[in-house]
């Protein structure tokens, strides 16, 4: 008899409502599963008691009276003590042929997503991710020569010419990256983040040049920046991203002088979020020289403290479906302007600021074009 079992952040936090609203569903691995999915699938193999499984939700009949219950979930794991990805199970033709990278912007379908870090130390209230890694927000890299070893493997075993880091916080040990940098600058790949990084990390601007110096040498061509928003007292009070608003203009300054184009990210919808705030994180996002911007619609991601906050206020839009969460609708009910305008403004300040900077930077087409 085939089982279902589920993983992943979504289902790691809302285990217990997928369990008794999906029969089909039959267990659910919480957390990071490298190893406990593995522990699973040997006691299943063996026929030994499944529920011994650390980070497993499951369901129990008791009486008439059926109960989800959850096993505690390991600490974050080691990745040095990881294999590399079993990229030898995937199809890659078929894999490059799909082509359904997270960045888009590529310039060779040959290409591998990996990751060098788990776990981030921030706390920000709308982000799943800190959570979820090992329960724990520790940072855990990859040792240098580690992920090394894994982009030559890629690369010589594959032939990839295009690396995407998926890394939460990539430049927060800026030693480690520097002697990445260092070792893979060979290769000559084409390097991009697409999930941003701090932008005051390392705190030093001069290791922090030096840092994005070593960066572009190694291939990185783009990274992203997440302010969230322009208005530095909500960024500290409500968001808790601890950041100094001015530490985004000086690192897209240190990133142009070393050769590197910026992506910076924003939001806009929070619970409560007023005017005052959104004029802010419009005239912030406007003064920045950037080479493109994404401003999104806040979402409620499960296990958030912006969830909790969303659902104790019963902010939820109508219709809001958890099982269908995107970032370019609204789903939390607006403060002081209806949805339908502020998802017009949002649509067209994500206009405004991506032309103005391909005005200023006209060269900035040929990064935009899609491979055939």
């Amino acid at each position: 008899k085939a089982i279902l079992v589920f993983g992943g952040i979504h289902a790691s936090k809302m285990y217990e409502s997928i369990l008794k609203k999906n029969s089909s569903i039959d267990y659910i691995i919480c957390g990071e599963a490298d190893y406990t999915f593995t522990l699973f699938c040997n006691s299943f193999e063996n026929g030994e008691d499944l529920t011994k499984t650390p980070g497993l939700a499951y369901r129990e009949q008791k009486d008439s009276n059926l109960e989800i219950k959850k096993i505690q979930e390991p600490p974050g794991l080691d990745m040095n003590e990881l294999p590399f990805p079993a990229w030898h199970l995937m199809d890659m033709k078929l894999y490059w042929d799909i082509g359904m990278p997270h960045n888009p912007f590529m310039k060779s379908k040959e290409f591998m997503t990996i990751m060098t870090e788990r776990g981030c130390p921030e706390k920000c209230y709308f982000c799943s991710s800190a959570d979820f890694f090992g329960n724990s927000g520790k940072f855990r890299p990859l040792d240098p020569q580690r992920s090394y070893e894994m982009v030559e493997y890629a690369v010589k075993k594959y032939g990839i010419k295009e690396l995407q880091i998926e890394d939460d916080t990539f430049t927060l040990n800026s030693k480690r990256v520097v002697e990445f940098c260092k070792k893979i600058k060979k290769f000559k790949l084409r390097i991009t983040l697409p999930n941003s990084v701090r932008a005051d990390a390392p705190k030093n601007k001069e290791r922090r040049l030096e840092m994005f110096k070593h960066m572009a040498e190694a291939g990185f061509e783009k990274l992203g920046i997440s302010a969230e928003h322009g208005d530095q007292d909500f960024l500290d009070r409500v968001v808790g991203k601890r950041l100094d608003l001015d530490e985004i203009v000086a690192s897209i300054d240190l990133a142009h002088e070393a050769n590197i184009m910026v992506h910076t990210n924003f939001m806009m919808g929070f619970p409560f979020e007023t005017k005052k705030n959104r004029d802010k994180t419009i005239k912030f996002a406007k003064s920045l020289k950037a080479d493109s911007f994404s401003v999104s619609l806040a979402a409620p991601l499960p296990g958030t403290k912006l969830y909790k906050i969303v659902e104790e206020n019963n902010l939820f839009m109508p219709g809001f479906d958890i099982n269908k969460l995107v970032y370019d609708v609204v789903n939390i009910i607006p403060h002081d302007i209806s949805p339908e305008d502020l998802l017009k403004l949002v649509k067209s300040l994500n206009k405004e600021l991506n032309t103005n900077a391909i005005k200023n930077n006209p060269a900035l087409m040929d990064h935009y074009k899609l491979i055939s």
